[in-house]
């Protein structure tokens, strides 16, 4: 049975449009009527459960939305296509994801492989993050492994920083190329 349909209003983001939506049935706290958030076809919002998109949050491309989640505020949630399960590691201090199939995201950074090993040591001084660098390499370098950018690990001129050995944080050595 049907929870929501498409108001008629709509809204483009990036070439995309998207489709404000309007709860047809009571369910988890939403009454009938009630507007929801934004998404770009059904496929985005289960019917099922009490799965919710609501307030000024956008949901779209190959992105679902089931279950008991509810994506609120001015979330966005989207996606293509993944060869592999999005990787997720809770940090000393940030989380570290691949937040798309092209770019990582560290704390509140997101950029792609390529930024990330180019930019590494300026990142890590503008954020004053010398001192967990080595952690945040070895996790960047694993995701490397594991999504196929093996040319974009960071090299270190001594792997001891990278454990935080005595030759210090990494800011002062070089990264290279595998």
């Amino acid at each position: 049975m049907k929870k929501y349909e498409f108001t008629g209003e709509t809204r483009k983001i990036d070439n995309i449009t998207l489709n404000r939506i309007r709860a047809v049935r009571d369910f988890a706290g939403v009454k009938k009527g009630d507007f929801g958030g934004w998404i770009e076809k059904e496929t985005n919002l289960s019917h099922e459960c009490d799965a919710r998109v609501y307030g000024d949050a956008r949901v779209y491309g190959n992105a679902r939305v089931c279950g008991d989640a509810w994506v609120c505020g001015d979330a966005r949630v989207y996606g293509g296509y993944w060869e592999k399960s999005p990787c997720y590691i809770n940090g000393t201090r940030w989380s570290v994801n691949t937040s798309t199939p092209k770019t990582v995201r560290i704390g509140c950074q997101d950029h792609t492989w390529q930024e990330w090993h180019d930019r590494y040591q300026e990142i890590s001084w503008e954020h004053n993050a010398d001192d967990v660098l080595g952690e945040y390499i070895l996790y960047f370098n694993l995701l490397c492994d594991m999504y196929g950018h093996a040319d974009c690990k960071i090299v270190k001129a001594n792997d001891e920083a990278l454990c935080g050995g005595e030759s210090g944080g990494g800011a002062e050595k070089e990264g290279g190329r595998q």
